[in-house]
């Protein structure tokens, strides 16, 4: 692969990053801004204003939120691990490489530490806080999508 086609190939996935990172340092997505959307959503189309489910409280509501979100970012970082997995091992169309152990443990832990200093971040804004519960979060959610890509590999019989 040529220079260019490896700088075209690391900047998509360094691009990603960088539109991950923005996407959640903005001012418009504070937790008070993403209650105040998900709220009303949740409780018009999931519980469809107490009709469903009448007795529901504002405290179990604002717990199905939260979870909600944390799934939430499980998948924003299986998907982020899935793309610097691929951006290290650079497959090409019926690769005949055996599965990485290296590349999968490399991969998860550069999502830990995108995870970290995101978290460092969030500690320098004021409407946002700082959790190490979000990193292991975060970290798993990593975990999870190269777990599914060994188990999907393994499936196909690629490796």
């Amino acid at each position: 692969m040529a220079l260019g086609a490896k700088t075209s190939f690391l900047f998509r996935h360094v691009a990603y990053a960088l539109l991950f990172t923005l996407l959640a340092a903005g001012s418009h997505m504070d937790v008070a801004y993403l209650q105040g959307v998900q709220r009303p959503v949740l409780l018009s189309t999931f519980l469809a204003d107490h009709w469903l489910l009448p007795h529901i409280s504002d405290q179990t509501c604002d717990s199905i939120v939260l979870f909600l979100r944390k799934c939430a970012h499980l998948t924003e970082y299986a998907v982020l691990a899935l793309l610097f997995w691929r951006a290290m091992r650079k497959p090409v169309r019926r690769d005949p490489r055996p599965w990485s152990p290296r590349l999968a443990i490399l991969s998860i832990i550069i999502v830990m530490l995108y995870a970290a200093t995101d978290e460092i971040h969030q500690s320098f804004v004021p409407t946002r806080t700082a959790h190490f519960s979000d990193v292991v979060i975060d970290t798993t959610g990593g975990a999870a999508g190269i777990f599914a890509l060994w188990l999907i590999g393994r499936w196909r019989k690629s490796w």
